[in-house]
């Protein structure tokens, strides 16, 4: 159960926010005044809804992350279809392993770390932009009003889709504001807090000086991003054979140390933001499935 700070990702990535999936465009019809702040279009949603309130509220990754996106992609293609323009889906599955969450457990430490060499010794390949030889092939001012189809705030497809998506989503900026705060408030338990604290003392008897799961994390992607080059390395080069064994020998220890003093005290904190949160929003903890 990954938990960041922040769910309030504005469209980082494309739909970044967003759990909910959505995959049919319907209402946006022929008419430009379709595409407006005061005419939303009507999205079908077509995903599984959230299995957790967590799933709800945090930002998602990987998979989940991949099939929002491309869910977004599909009705902006539909909503640019309408206005008589042709757009073809990105593929982002390259996403998936971008925006995985880290993983700390003891089945992946001990062969993979936290995964950031390995992302490193094989980045995504970002592919090209496929709608661009078709920009391309249009006049200039075909080319201007395109982009300002697509683009264009607050009237563009994307824009629109975008603002549809996440009133469909039915999760307001208020309740996200909420679920910060009593995010905050659960994970300041004085048990919690006590824990990390034994976590720390139980990491530095395993040579590690470091405060918490995340300051660890943080600490060897600093490290990674000195060492490592533009572009492609070969762990044959010996650059990252070093900081791979590092790596793994902290989330080795990471992980012992966290089931031995943290994770007993961190589900019951999780637990406590969950049912706190369905107190004071009990119709949007209700989205998700349990």
């Amino acid at each position: 159960m990954p938990m960041r700070s922040g769910p309030h990702i504005a469209w980082q990535v494309r739909a970044a926010i967003l759990s909910g999936g959505i995959a049919i465009l319907a209402g946006c019809g022929n008419d430009r005044t379709a595409l407006t702040a005061e005419r939303p279009m009507n999205l079908t949603r077509s995903s599984a809804r959230p299995a957790t309130v967590f799933e709800l509220m945090e930002p998602p990754s990987g998979d989940r992350l991949v099939g929002i996106l491309t869910e977004t992609e599909v009705n902006v293609a539909a909503c640019m279809s309408s206005l008589g323009w042709k757009y073809q889906v990105t593929d982002l599955s390259y996403l998936a392993a971008q925006y995985s969450a880290e993983s700390n457990s003891k089945a992946t430490a001990g062969k993979h770390g936290y995964g950031l060499a390995d992302a490193a010794l094989s980045p995504p390949e970002q592919p090209s932009d496929p709608n661009a030889d078709y920009v391309a092939s249009r006049s200039p001012d075909e080319s201007t009003r395109y982009l300002k189809d697509l683009y264009d705030s607050p009237s563009g497809c994307l824009a629109t889709v975008e603002r549809a998506q996440f009133d469909a989503y039915g999760v307001s900026i208020e309740a996200y504001d909420a679920w910060d705060l009593l995010k905050s408030k659960a994970f300041a338990d004085p048990r919690l807090v006590r824990a990390w604290k034994d976590w720390s003392s139980c990491m530095q008897r395993r040579g590690f000086d470091y405060n918490n799961s995340e300051d660890a994390r943080g600490s060897l992607r600093s490290d990674l991003s000195r060492i490592v080059p533009t572009g492609t390395i070969s762990l044959d080069s010996g650059i990252l054979t070093a900081f791979r064994d590092e790596e793994i020998r902290v989330a080795v220890a990471d992980s012992n140390c966290y089931s031995l003093h943290v994770e007993a005290e961190f589900e019951a904190a999780a637990q406590t933001l969950a049912t706190d949160f369905a107190q004071a929003y009990p119709d949007i903890a209700a989205l998700a499935g349990r």
